[in-house]
């Protein structure tokens, strides 16, 4: 069968001699190609002489045919073409073209491996990115909740506990410089046994403790004497120790300097200024150091910040205090002062208004006691009247207000009370005035020191400040008329 369609193909290449005018070698060009597995015949390449025009459609049939008989020979798995003369074997062209397949392939597969490999790469660099972005957003976080503490020991204790909890590092360990005693003590940890942490050896005169206190420079040691980016080696004979208390192969020393403080920044002698604190943290993680490492700056930064302000505030509040209490407060007896006692006494007398309820004042004298401290000295007369100022808080309740009115005479307020209430007050007071004992008492006219009360109630007396304090004030002259050591109310 093969060798008749070979025939049939030669007579279809006879036919195409019939006009002289055609020379052989330019009678057709065979050439074969493969497309999804067919094979096709090219058109003839033929002289534009006036006869092709009228031929072409026979031509393009002829050209058909090849086209279909070549893909029927491709299927049998024979295919020979005829050109020049020779017989070609298709069998050489598609090993040739599978060797060239194959090349190609492999090129191809290494050039994916190389693509797989930058992929992997960039890949594991923007998860890194991620990474590092989602860490300093926990920075950002953390300072941000460090700024709204205004306790220092809360902020001592949040800044360690915060670095483990929000910043994923494996423990953290606060020492505060005690430049006094030339030593660091551990104040706040976190992740850390304190026993491990009482038996660390510090030595402040050696690297990198030195520097950290001194220059304020950072540290970052790794426990493992291969890595090549070691950052301190005199610091490798201490690095054993620290990796051990901080179980971590990584610790970060971190200085920590409060800003805003000037008790905590100290002048050395080259103007330099020195460390308040250190921040002694350990990682497990040996990569990426540098950025831990700008982290955890980034992050002391602030808690020196937030400690000198919070230092500022403690200091300002106190010191507000202090002269709030200094002037409400009288600086002999410790009992409120008279501009104090007037400001309650309003107070007082309009809750009591609001509510309807009975409020009464007592108006204190000490007796002859000008005498007393012209006999005495005026250092005897103080300690009188800090003996009776004592006696005032001693026998009062909480709720009831002691203060100086001025000189030897003093005043309570006693909110919901009646009179009858109030004179029992004023009695008892009385009473233990005059059996305790005072240094000297025994030149005083009455044979010991004493005192004597007036005593006025609100509304019963009067509803306005002014006059219930001047019948609370007759009541008293009127002790004092009645020979004195005696309870008067007002009428």
């Amino acid at each position: 069968m093969l060798k008749n369609i070979i025939n049939t193909l030669k007579m279809i290449g006879a036919m195409l001699h019939f006009q002289k005018k055609l020379m052989p070698a330019e009678l057709m060009q065979l050439y074969s190609g493969s497309e999804q597995g067919s094979a096709y015949v090219a058109a003839p390449l033929l002289r534009r002489n006036s006869w092709i025009d009228s031929f072409y459609a026979r031509l393009t049939d002829i050209r058909i045919l090849f086209s279909n008989l070549f893909q029927i020979l491709h299927n049998i798995g024979q295919l020979r073409i005829y050109t020049k003369g020779r017989l070609i074997d298709t069998r050489d062209i598609q090993d040739k073209i599978s060797q060239q397949m194959q090349t190609t392939m492999r090129k191809f597969a290494e050039e994916n491996r190389t693509l797989e490999k930058d992929n992997t790469f960039l890949k594991n660099v923007i998860q890194q990115e991620r990474n590092y972005a989602q860490m300093l957003i926990r920075l950002n976080n953390a300072t941000q909740n460090l700024f709204t503490i205004t306790d220092r020991k809360v902020l001592l204790r949040t800044v360690t506990t915060s670095l483990c909890e929000d910043l994923n590092f494996t423990s953290a360990v606060l020492w505060v410089y005690d430049k006094s005693e030339q030593r660091l003590i551990p104040i706040s940890w976190a992740n850390v046994s304190h026993e491990m942490l009482q038996r660390l050896s510090i030595s402040l005169d050696k690297r990198p403790y030195s520097d950290l206190i001194t220059h304020r420079k950072s540290y970052f040691l790794v426990d493992d004497t291969e890595i090549p980016d070691q950052t301190d080696n005199s610091a490798l004979q201490h690095i054993h120790e620290l990796s051990r208390v901080l179980e971590s192969p990584v610790i970060f020393l971190i200085p920590i300097v409060s800003l805003h403080n000037p008790k905590n920044m100290v002048e050395n002698f080259n103007g330099e200024v020195e460390t308040s604190a250190i921040l002694m943290v350990g990682k497990q993680e040996t990569t990426r150091l540098m950025e831990s490492k700008e982290i955890l700056q980034r992050y002391a930064y602030s808690a020196g910040l937030t400690l000198g302000n919070v230092d500022i505030y403690n200091y300002l509040h106190e010191n507000y205090r202090s002269l709030k209490q200094q002037a409400i407060t009288d600086g002999l007896t410790g009992l409120y002062n008279r501009r104090f006692f007037n400001e309650e006494l309003e107070r007082e007398m309009q809750r009591s208004y609001r509510h309807f309820l009975r409020m009464s004042l007592i108006l204190l004298d000490v007796d002859h006691f000008k005498k007393y401290n012209d006999s005495n000295g005026h250092q005897a007369g103080d300690e009188v009247l800090k003996k009776v100022a004592a006696i005032l808080r001693e026998q009062t309740r909480v709720c009831d207000l002691e203060c100086r009115y001025g000189g030897e005479e003093f005043a309570l307020i006693l909110p919901e009370t009646n009179k009858e209430q109030a004179l029992v007050i004023a009695e008892k007071l009385r009473h233990t005035v005059e059996t305790t004992y005072f240094e000297h008492q025994e030149k005083q006219p009455l044979g010991n020191l004493t005192v004597s009360m007036g005593v006025a109630t609100f509304p019963d007396d009067s509803i306005q400040i002014k006059e219930l304090i001047e019948k609370a004030d007759k009541g008293l002259y009127k002790a004092k008329e009645l020979g004195r050591n005696v309870v008067v109310a007002a009428e």
